[in-house]
């Protein structure tokens, strides 16, 4: 089961990872007073599919009459052959840098592994084959847990900026921990947003559960 964003982005929060303040709105006036509110956003088709950007589904509104706007346009249209019924309506950061962090389950090992990458904001897979070495990976054993050590390789391998890499260590651990306890097969951001004012903030999320593990997981 594949969780939408702002679905992902509240497991997010309640495991204490920064997020975007923001709102899920059904009508274009809705979209309106949550900028009012909030100020610049981030309008955002709430579909269950990846590469809605690039496909027209996320708009940046300075005004809150431009969100409007933005959210009428989205609202009933259709993105990736998906008709958009919800938007997401969040404050607009300030980015500095862009990251990647992920862990999924690899089946042919058993195992979850991390990836890390400075090369956020865009489909994992392109980076994957344009810039391999961008990439770092770690696989966890399933009987030890994620040890600190493999947290900090991870960052290490991948480029991650000194100065930052405490808070990213936090959100690595946080990450694999809410894989497990939610028998997750992926839990992703992307990006994973450096602000201006030196923040780590989780600009977009995907959580997938495994369905067989669903009766775990009433929430």
């Amino acid at each position: 089961m594949r969780l939408i964003e702002a679905q992902a982005k509240a497991v997010f929060r309640e495991a204490g990872l920064k997020v975007p303040e923001g709102e899920v709105v059904s009508r274009p006036e809705q979209a309106r007073e949550v900028a009012r509110r909030l100020g610049p956003v981030a309008v955002k088709a709430q579909i269950p599919l990846g590469g809605r950007g690039k496909a027209g589904g996320i708009r940046i509104a300075r005004t809150p009459e431009e969100a409007e706007q933005a959210a009428s346009a989205l609202l009933g249209s259709r993105v990736r052959d998906v008709v958009v019924e919800r938007l997401l309506v969040e404050q607009a950061v300030d980015i500095q840098a862009e990251f990647y962090l992920s862990f999924s389950l690899d089946r042919s090992r058993g195992q979850l592994v991390g990836i890390f990458s400075t090369a956020g904001g865009v489909d994992i897979e392109e980076v994957a084959e344009t810039t391999p070495e961008r990439i770092a990976k770690e696989w966890v054993d399933p009987c030890l847990g994620l040890c600190p050590f493999q947290a900090r390789r991870l960052l290490q391998r991948g480029g991650a900026p000194p100065e930052s890499r405490r808070e990213l260590e936090r959100f690595v651990r946080t990450l694999y921990e809410l894989a497990v306890s939610k028998d997750a097969q992926l839990v992703e951001i992307n990006p994973l947003a450096l602000t201006r004012s030196g923040e780590l903030v989780a600009l977009d999320g995907k959580v997938e559960v495994d369905d067989n593990a669903l009766f775990r997981h009433p929430e």
